[in-house]
């Protein structure tokens, strides 16, 4: 009679051992989601890109880019602002897309890329200009917000 008491007692405690350990793992992966939320992809501080020079002729806007940062840029998005004051300065954001462009090749660092769009056939002028980078990670594009340049148009983009 004694020896199905120890065999008792003995499937006692791997049951409560086993019941422990479950319970763990489910508390850990209940906790882990709130400890180590999803960090989305960003681009890293070194991006850096510079419209060297821009012409404007004929409703055609024609810029040179150069990659002055550490790192590789894929493409990048071009707005643009047709908005402005008596004075001549902007009034509003960039927001008119005029392209958004994948490089076929990514710029390197040092490189410049140029580009050639025609924006009279649905904006009179153009009073400033944005352009955002943006990196290729898998499918994804990542901004590059942080990057973003804006420069007025000193030569008459009418």
């Amino acid at each position: 009679m004694q020896n199905k008491r120890g065999i008792s007692e003995l499937i006692a405690y791997v049951l409560l051992i086993s019941l422990s350990i479950a319970l763990s793992i489910v508390v850990y992966n209940w906790l882990r989601a709130y400890v180590m939320p999803y960090q989305p992809k960003a681009c890293p501080d070194g991006i850096s890109i510079i419209i060297k020079d821009y012409n404007c002729y004929n409703g055609n806007i024609t810029l040179n880019l150069s990659n002055k940062g550490l790192f590789r840029i894929d493409g990048y998005i071009f707005r643009i602002n047709n908005e402005s004051d008596a004075t001549g300065n902007p009034v509003g954001l960039p927001i008119n897309v005029i392209s958004t462009t994948t490089l076929l090749t990514p710029l390197q660092p040092g490189a410049v890329t140029s580009g050639s769009w025609n924006y009279k056939t649905k904006y009179s002028k153009i009073v400033e200009m944005e352009i955002e980078p943006f990196r290729i990670e898998g499918n994804k594009n990542i901004l590059c917000e942080k990057a973003t340049i804006k420069q007025r148009t000193l030569l008459e983009c009418n």
